[in-house]
């Protein structure tokens, strides 16, 4: 196979271990059937719709280093710089920002990391989770004890983790009661993922490392967190191999799950190899519990013109409940609309008429919206 270039996976450092202490393990959630589909021949055979949403730019609504993108109703909320929370229409119009950084009681200091539920915007600062309503009327706060790197809404608690003292908690929503999960991570090693937390129905699944590993966190039984894997390819790293081979100072030379993205029914898989840099891309129907579709190298973007790997480099930082979100940097886009030319499509014509007369390499990035068959 080519040399796929994979952007997360030249970000790999150090790897975060996990060891879970499950009371249970289960089988695969995808399991061993036939052999996975052929991969694509385009983009758009795989894709069921997608859509385009330049932001709007000017001096007041200019986005930074996004960390985070979430699709809530009819707006965009867009973590941008760790400062801020840039909201956007879903035409792409500016709608207002939610900029509350300082040190009082109704501040964060950083914006480490946010989620939305039930109409309120839950952001992660330094020891402190302070709760806004939607357009950015404090609510409440609460403050803790270990710094928190990324967390997420679920049923009635707040699930955090961190990489300082390398353990996961839940905090109830409403008490502030701060509890231990069932899990010993093992290495304090910086994180190779911005966003850890998968959604699986009602459940949550966090990634041990890069492996093939998971644990899986439902609110019904918040103190007993299951290990489970994803896939049921022998070859794929478990989180013992990459256990023994990050002891033993070796460079893994397995295949693992390297990038990962999910909407409430799909999965988006990035397997490869790091050191090769090969890579191969599932989706998955977790409903249905199967791989429906396959991409590789091979595969031709119809879609963007800018490659697999440039088109869904940034995928594991958006998310909309019912589709795939990420973004894609607006000098790219045009230098992909010129380099492809007129092929006479419909496509062709609207990335013409429609894009590339409206961008400007200074803009700010364009959303991309889309939903797998």
């Amino acid at each position: 196979m080519k040399q796929f270039y994979f952007p997360t996976i030249c970000m790999m450092g150090l790897i975060l271990l996990l060891s879970c202490q499950s009371k249970q393990t289960s089988q695969a959630l995808i399991p061993e059937t036939e052999t996975p589909p052929a991969p694509a021949k385009t983009l758009s055979e795989a894709i069921a719709s997608y859509k385009f949403i330049p932001l709007a730019t000017d001096d007041t609504t200019l986005v930074g280093n996004i960390t985070k993108i979430l699709k809530y109703k009819d707006n965009y909320y867009i973590a941008s710089n760790n400062k801020e929370i840039l909201v956007f229409h879903t035409d792409g119009s500016f709608s207002h920002r939610i900029n509350r950084q300082g040190r009082g009681p109704q501040e964060y200091v950083e914006l480490n990391d946010f989620d939305i539920a039930e109409d309120q915007i839950v952001i992660l600062s330094f020891r402190k989770i302070v709760v806004y309503t939607l357009d950015g009327t404090f609510v409440n706060s609460m403050d803790f004890d270990f710094n928190g790197l990324n967390i997420q809404v679920v049923g009635g608690n707040y699930l955090l983790r961190s990489n300082i003292e390398s353990f996961l908690r839940t905090i109830d929503r409403h008490s502030g009661a701060c509890g231990p999960l069932q899990i010993d991570m093992q290495e304090n090693l910086r994180l190779t993922r911005n966003n850890c937390f998968l959604p699986l129905g009602k459940e949550i699944l966090i990634q041990q490392g890069n492996s093939n590993t998971f644990c899986r966190y439902s609110d019904d039984t918040p103190t007993e967190v299951f290990n489970v894997s994803l896939l049921s390819d022998p070859d794929l790293m478990t989180s013992e191999k990459e256990n023994q081979l990050t002891q033993s100072n070796t460079t893994p030379n397995l295949k693992m799950i390297l990038d990962m993205a999910a909407s409430q029914t799909q999965y988006y898989c990035g397997v490869g190899n790091p050191v090769t840099q090969e890579a191969v891309l599932y989706i998955l129907d977790m409903h249905n519990h199967r791989i429906i579709h396959t991409l590789s190298l091979q595969t031709t973007d119809d879609l963007t013109y800018m490659g697999i790997g440039k088109t869904l480099q940034n995928i594991s930082l958006g998310r909309a409940s019912d589709a795939f979100l990420t973004f894609l940097r607006v000098s790219e886009l045009r230098e992909a609309i010129l380099r492809h030319g007129d092929d006479g499509s419909e496509h062709s014509r609207w990335m013409k008429e429609h894009l590339l007369d409206r961008l400007h390499d200074d803009d700010n990035p364009v959303l991309f919206e889309f939903r797998f068959k």
